[in-house]
C-alpha cells in the first residue's frame, strides 16, 4: 500500500447518506481564495455527510485534511464506524482562512475501501465543512 495519497472530493468519493432530506441538505463546488473546494451545507444547526473514500488499499492511515475555516462554519468532528476518531475542531473564523494538511485521526481501510462521517454543528444554516482534498499518510507503528 502507498506510503502517501491525496484525495481529491469528487474522484474519490461515492456519497453514501445524509442526516438531512435533501431540501436541508446541498453539496455543491465552488471556489475559494482560488481553490475549488467542496462544500457541504446544511440548512439546519448541525448536518453530517457519511462518505466512502475509494481506495485501492488496506492499511492504517493518519488522516490529514486541507480545508477552510469560515463565518459559515461551526465545529466539525469526524468519525468512522460511530466511532470518533478526531477531537471536536473549531472549524469558525472570521473569513476564510485556509488550513492545510491539518492532522485529524487515524482511520483503517478494510476492503479498499473507509466509510468517514463528517459532523459538522453552529448555527442555524451556518455549519458549513469547506472541504479542499484529504491526504493519507500510513502508519506503520500500528
Amino acid at each position: 500500500s502507498p506510503k502517501e495519497m491525496e484525495i481529491l472530493p469528487i474522484s474519490h468519493f461515492s456519497f453514501q447518506s445524509f442526516g438531512f432530506p435533501p431540501d436541508e441538505f446541498t453539496l455543491f463546488r465552488k471556489r475559494v481564495k482560488g481553490k475549488q473546494v467542496y462544500v457541504m451545507h446544511s440548512h439546519s444547526d448541525k448536518g453530517y455527510v457519511k462518505v466512502d473514500l475509494q481506495v485501492g488499499f488496506e492499511g492504517t492511515y493518519d488522516l490529514y485534511i486541507s480545508y477552510f475555516k469560515s463565518p459559515e462554519s461551526g465545529t466539525l468532528q469526524i468519525f468512522q464506524r460511530q466511532k470518533p476518531i478526531s477531537e471536536v475542531f473549531n472549524i469558525n473564523a472570521s473569513e476564510f482562512e485556509y488550513v492545510g494538511k491539518k492532522l485529524f485521526g487515524r482511520i483503517t481501510i478494510n476492503e479498499r475501501e473507509a466509510p468517514l462521517t463528517f459532523r459538522m454543528t453552529g448555527e442555524k444554516g451556518k455549519c458549513d465543512f469547506i472541504l479542499d482534498r484529504i491526504h493519507l499518510v500510513r502508519n506503520d507503528n500500528k
